[in-house]
């Protein structure tokens, strides 16, 4: 074998998933994400489904509702 060993070793050495400092790796946290996507969406259709009446209650205009309605899941 050329060269130095340990840098093969070290080289070879297959490396774990990266982690989060919150222990969550890459899988877990594609999950935690499109779960809020889902919930985000969600709340959207529900908003966008509120009669006038209840838009009032909360406080929210029927424009404004349909503007927040019409934002893609992905955006805040």
């Amino acid at each position: 074998m050329d060269g130095d060993p340990t840098l093969h070793l070290m080289t070879s050495v297959p490396r774990p998933a990266a982690r989060r400092k919150d222990g969550r790796g890459p899988v877990e946290e594609a999950l935690r994400i499109l779960s809020v996507w889902i919930e985000r969406a969600r709340q959207r259709r529900c908003l966008a489904g509120l009669s006038d009446r209840s838009l009032k209650d909360i406080g929210i205009s029927r424009c404004d509702a349909l503007h927040e309605a019409r934002k893609p899941f992905w955006r805040r």
